[in-house]
Parts: C-alpha cells; sequence; structure tokens
C-alpha cells in the first residue's frame, strides 16, 4: 500500500506497480468495497507545461461512450499528481502480448482485421467529435481476454491533448509508434491524420511482429523492403495495401472512417456476415437478413423514391460530410434522417438495419436504403402515424419481398425475370443512385440467374449470398478478393430460407423448389 495517495487509500487497495507510460506510472488497485481490479494512470504536475483546468478537462472525456473505448471512471488529484482511473481488462494489453510472441509466430491476419476493425471503429467515433489520441501505442490497446475473440478497447483517448497540448513531452519519447512528423518536432498539436500514422504503425506491429523503420515511412513500397520483406510476403496485398496506405505524409493519409471501408477490412466483415456456425446461428442469421433487407431496400429506391426526394436527401448528406470522406457517423445520419420521419424508434431500427457491416459510420447508400426502410415500412404512409410493424428483421423481409414483386413481378406477383427488372429499374433516381453512391445496378442484376423465374426463395438466396455485390458494401477493388467468396452454397443458409417463408406460409416443399432453381 506504499505510495498510494491518501485521496485514493479510503477506496481502493494498492495491489502492484505495472510500470511506466507517457506521462507517468501504472499502478493495478483493488476497490475495497466490491473486491473489483482498477487501474490508475499516476500523472506527475510537475513535468506538465500547465495544471490549470487539467481536473476538469480530464472528467469531461468520462463522456467518450462508446463499446471499444476504455471509459474513465474517475479522475483524482492531489498536490503533486493527477490520478486516472479505469476498469482493468482480464486480458492485459496488446504490448503484453506482441512481447510474448515466440521467434517465427504470426497472428492470422483475420484476427488482425477483426482487432484493427474494432480500434477504427472507435477513432471514427472519437474523431467525429474532434477527440484525438496523440499517443497511441499496443499499450494503448487493452483486449478483455487472453483468446483471439476478444474485444478490443482503447484507452487513453483525448488524455494527450490535455496533459501536452504541444506534444512537447510526446517528443522525448522514443515511440515508434509516433508519426514521423512528431518526431522531428515538424508539426505539434495532436490531430486525425496523426492518429492515422500510429494506427498504421500498430496494424504493421500486429502483422509482421515491429512497427516500422523510422526511415521507411512515407513511400508505398518501401515498408516492404528491408528486414521486414520476408515477414510481409507471407501477408496477403489487401493488408499490404492497408498498412502503406495509412504510413504516407500526413495530408495523404485517409480518415479513420475511410479506412473502416477499405476492402482488406470490409472483406473480413463481410465474411463474417455471411458465414454460420452453431455456436453462433443467431448472429450470422442476423447478419444474412440485414444483408438481404439492405438489398431490397437498393433496388426498391429506384421505382419508390422520386428523384426530387433523393436530392432532399443527398444535399443534407454531403453538407454534413465535413470532411468529405463520403461517410458519416450514425448520429448524423440518425439526424439526418430525423427531418424526413420523425418516428425515432423506426428511424433508429432502419439504421441499425442498413449499418450491415456494424462500421457504425455510413454512406449515402446506406442512409438512403434506411430513409426507404424507416418511411416504407416502419411508418407507413405520413411520417406522422405511428409505426405499422414490429420492428423486427424475420417480419421485415417477407414485407419487402412482397413490395419487390409489386414493383418488379408479372402483374404484380412472382415471379420475376432478370430483364424486366432491368426495364423497370432504370429511372432518374437510379441514376443518382448509381452516381453519387457507387451502386451498380447491371453488376447486381448480373449476379441474379438470368434465365431464371426469380420467386421469393430464389431471390432471397441470391441477395443475401451475394454479400453486397454491386453495391458500397463490396467496392470495385474488393472483388478480385471475393473470387472465391460464398456462393448460395453458404452453410447453413438452406436454414435461413426456411425460417423466413415459414413465417410467409412457404415449407420445406418450397425451399425444395429453390434448390432446383439452380443455386
Amino acid at each position: 500500500m506504499a505510495g498510494l495517495s491518501t485521496v485514493l487509500d479510503g477506496r481502493y487497495i494498492f495491489e502492484y506497480q505495472v510500470g511506466l507510460w507517457t506521462y507517468g506510472t501504472v499502478q493495478v488497485l483493488r476497490e475495497r468495497e466490491r473486491g473489483t481490479m482498477t487501474t490508475c494512470k499516476v500523472v506527475p504536475k510537475a513535468p506538465l507545461r500547465s495544471t490549470n483546468g487539467v481536473l476538469n478537462k480530464l472528467k469531461q472525456l468520462r463522456g467518450l461512450q462508446h463499446k471499444h473505448i476504455s471509459t474513465i471512471g474517475s479522475v483524482q488529484e492531489d498536490k503533486n499528481n493527477f490520478y486516472i482511473l479505469s476498469s482493468k481488462t482480464d486480458g492485459g494489453d496488446v504490448a503484453d502480448w506482441l512481447e510474448r510472441l515466440e521467434e517465427g509466430f504470426c497472428i492470422h491476419e483475420n484476427t488482425c482485421a477483426a482487432y484493427l476493425r474494432q480500434v477504427l471503429s472507435a477513432f471514427t467515433y472519437c474523431h467525429a467529435h474532434k477527440v484525438f489520441h496523440g499517443d497511441l501505442s499496443p499499450g494503448s490497446l487493452l483486449l478483455s481476454s487472453k483468446m483471439p475473440d476478444a474485444v478490443v478497447k482503447v484507452g487513453d483517448f483525448g488524455i494527450a491533448q490535455i496533459l501536452d497540448p504541444d506534444q512537447m513531452l510526446a517528443t522525448k519519447t522514443t515511440s515508434s509508434y509516433l508519426p514521423p512528423e512528431v518526431r522531428s518536432g515538424e508539426h505539434l498539436g495532436a490531430g486525425s491524420a496523426q492518429d492515422m500514422w500510429s494506427i498504421g504503425a500498430v496494424a504493421h506491429a500486429f502483422l509482421v511482429g515491429q512497427p516500422p523503420n523510422s526511415n521507411s515511412w512515407g513511400m508505398r513500397g518501401g515498408i516492404f523492403k528491408g528486414s521486414f520483406e520476408e515477414a510481409w510476403s507471407e501477408r496477403s496485398p489487401e493488408a499490404r495495401d492497408f498498412v502503406a496506405r495509412l504510413l504516407l505524409p500526413a495530408e495523404e493519409r485517409p480518415t479513420a472512417a475511410q479506412m473502416l471501408n477499405h476492402p482488406w477490412l470490409r472483406g473480413a466483415a463481410i465474411s463474417e456476415i455471411v458465414s454460420s456456425s452453431s455456436s453462433n446461428g443467431g448472429a450470422a442469421q442476423d447478419g444474412q437478413l440485414r444483408m438481404l433487407c439492405y438489398m431490397l431496400a437498393v433496388l426498391l429506391i429506384p421505382t419508390l423514391v422520386p428523384h426530387r426526394d433523393f436530392e432532399q436527401l443527398r444535399v443534407p448528406f454531403a453538407q454534413a460530410d465535413q470532411d468529405n470522406d463520403g461517410l458519416v457517423p450514425r448520429s448524423v445520419a440518425k439526424g439526418i434522417l430525423r427531418r424526413r420521419c420523425t418516428v425515432e424508434e423506426a428511424v433508429t431500427t432502419s439504421l441499425n438495419i442498413c449499418d450491415v457491416s456494424r462500421n457504425e459510420v455510413l454512406d449515402l447508400c446506406s442512409i438512403a436504403c434506411a430513409d426507404l426502410i424507416s418511411r416504407e415500412f416502419f411508418a407507413a404512409g405520413p411520417t406522422s402515424q405511428p409505426i405499422s410493424c414490429p420492428l423486427h428483421l424475420s417480419e421485415l423481409a417477407p414485407r419487402m419481398l412482397r413490395k419487390f414483386f409489386e414493383k418488379y413481378g408479372e402483374q404484380k406477383q412472382p415471379p420475376a425475370t432478370v430483364q424486366g427488372i432491368s426495364m423497370r429499374i432504370r429511372t432518374a433516381t437510379a441514376q443518382d443512385m448509381e452516381t453519387y453512391t457507387s451502386v451498380r445496378y447491371d453488376e447486381i442484376l448480373t449476379s441474379l440467374p438470368e434465365d431464371a423465374q426469380l420467386n421469393e426463395q430464389l431471390l432471397t438466396s441470391h441477395l443475401s449470398a451475394g454479400a453486397g455485390v454491386g453495391t458500397p458494401l463490396v467496392p470495385v477493388e474488393l472483388q478480385s478478393v471475393r473470387s472465391d467468396g460464398p456462393s448460395c452454397g453458404v452453410e447453413g443458409f438452406d436454414n435461413l430460407v426456411l425460417s423466413i417463408f415459414q413465417s410467409c406460409g412457404f415449407g420445406a416443399a418450397g425451399l425444395k423448389t429453390m434448390r432446383a432453381g439452380g443455386c
């Protein structure tokens, strides 16, 4: 208990000293009443340029609430130090994990991609709120467990901005995860571009075991040469491209939202959506239903949304996309849609459905799909009317299928043909969707069986298993990655189709018909 401040002694018991961090030391404390472990970061006041207002600013960081952020629990101070307390995670941090890797051992790319998706999700949220990290390293990445499927939580968000706003303390460290412009003193003051380089350096360490050399940054191919060349030769082109895009000069680095949508991470997300296992069948079915509803919405927009109506959605989206990366946080998207649909529950649920990749950032296509679903299916008619049906995917999908065949089926009934859909879908709204959202309707239709009579089951099978082909979910550059991807034969997919159509009055006989239809 030696060294524990009197401001903490009444509530906590000192357990052990962890070590140093950029601004002081790290301890683990045990709460006296509940026995839970807490991480305490001790910040000496002496090295700080100013301590005025620091306590209040640190307390304000408690407002950052995100599933991949380690939220500050409390902040205390005494005469000599500030104390920043947060929950201790069971899996330690990534720095410990990397140090324990045996020589020649590598982390599976899917694990790397899954961790980085979580990291970028946290950064997208914080950057949207103008909060930057400024001191990211593997030690900032906390793991919920020691298992490969651990949840990642990013710690220390915003602390560097408060304790070291001019980054003078940071430049005195030898961290390989600080961007070159900070280490050289050329550009100081935390910002999104600096955070993105640090994420690239962390990704480099994930993939080859060490951060990049200080003299290899800023060259797309340079980071893959020299001592790391052999290690990088074992990694995919998509992983290499991901890192190369981040380790560029500051003005060329993409935003966190853009990198969250990089083909490497998108590929991992799509694989999660279409995969099915006995241990996670419910989540897999939920993902497949989201994909189906999203794809149906994309196909219905040209015939259900007037051109002027789409323009009224596009303009506020463009105004909200202040960094021009084609993406906005879900909170911003919700504000746009609430101007068009007053039923909050309908908007919230529709956005949740159309955020298929679970990135919490949405492009114009996803927002347009959410707008259609909320107004056409959840708040049908005038937007002041109450929700017209329960907000469940299993009930939404059949309703959207019926609407699809009202618009594209023969005599407003199944079946439909690709040729018939192609003739009816060519509207001014479809042209704007292709121009402003990168939807490729010809590509979507090409993914459907050209000569088949499309009934409900066959359409469901192809749209869901297609995993977003022809939409921004699958950028053009990702097509080669998915050439060997899932088809209609995704394991467990028959059960999804059967469960949908049992609720509509179809049964096993209909499923057999679908199979005979050419999947």
